[in-house]
């Protein structure tokens, strides 16, 4: 992670610059191993902002196991947006997946809560940060619901294929592109590539439909509406019948970007598998 940036406030118009002004401003320059934390506390020291510290562990709810790969969120009490965040186990040296997590905040009231796509989100917890104190707090996500999948054919072979997730019940989809969610449209819950035609995931608690598709040769497979909750694992197999016959021709989209392009993201072995379904 590196962040640079510079700028001033105004009021909007050309008197904040008048004749013969000079401006100058400083640049800071951070490298940090994974997260935005690991920012933020080189950025506290080099600009003397009063700050504590805040360390611990996220558990899942029910079996206390640590969770790592899970983010942490910390928003000043009464924001809306998160102003940190951290990722369980993230730095390099780090050889034990204990669910740790920690660094630096400004003085203040805070809420702590934990989020990952495809998990529910924790309760917040409120601390207080002091000064040049150290402050423990374990958070407790609570439990997704499994799903998991096949997609055949109509001759019953598994077959690459790629799965729409929706809510069936009215709610929103648990996905938000301020805390890193993946932005996607049309509102699906989630979208999932498989090689094989088979694949699971994480979900919150709810109502879903699942929709299969392997691009314009084959017909849309629609499941029944199901529910998923962190109590059982839920199944739903899926058949997607060619009707298109394309023999003796070759269709190819030649035009992707994919992480060698300094636009996308996406790395060349989910383009792959992208392309695959």
């Amino acid at each position: 992670t590196a962040v640079i940036g510079g700028g001033r406030e105004g009021d909007g118009t050309n008197a904040r610059f008048p004749a013969g002004t000079a401006l100058s401003y400083e640049r800071y320059f951070f490298i940090g191993h994974g997260d935005i934390g690991s920012l933020v506390d080189q950025l506290v020291i080099a600009k003397e902002i009063p700050h504590g510290f805040v360390q611990g562990r996220v558990l899942e709810e029910g079996l206390s196991r640590p969770l790592p790969d899970m983010q942490v969120f910390a928003r000043r009490v009464g924001d809306s947006g998160p102003w940190n965040q951290w990722k369980t186990d993230v730095h390099p040296d780090d050889r034990v997946m204990d669910g740790s997590f920690g660094g630096a905040l400004p003085v203040g009231e805070w809420e702590l809560f934990t989020h990952r796509h495809g998990r529910p989100d924790s309760s917040p917890v409120r601390v207080t940060v002091t000064e040049g104190a150290t402050l423990a707090v374990d958070l407790v996500a609570p439990r997704p619901g499994l799903f998991s999948f096949t997609v055949r054919d109509e001759e019953g072979n598994h077959v690459p294929s790629k799965v729409s997730l929706f809510r069936a019940d009215g709610e929103a989809p648990h996905r938000d592109p301020a805390l890193g969610d993946p932005y996607i449209g049309g509102q699906p819950e989630m979208v999932l590539f498989s090689l094989d035609g088979r694949g699971e995931a994480e979900l919150p608690d709810g109502l879903y439909q699942a929709v299969a598709s392997r691009g314009l040769e084959y017909e849309l497979a629609v499941s029944a509406p199901f529910q998923v909750d962190a109590s059982r694992r839920h199944h739903v197999d899926l058949m997607v019948e060619r009707s298109v016959d394309t023999q003796g021709w070759v269709s190819a989209d030649f035009h992707v970007h994919a992480a060698p392009s300094h636009d996308s993201g996406v790395l060349l072995v989910d383009r792959a598998r992208t392309m695959a379904a």
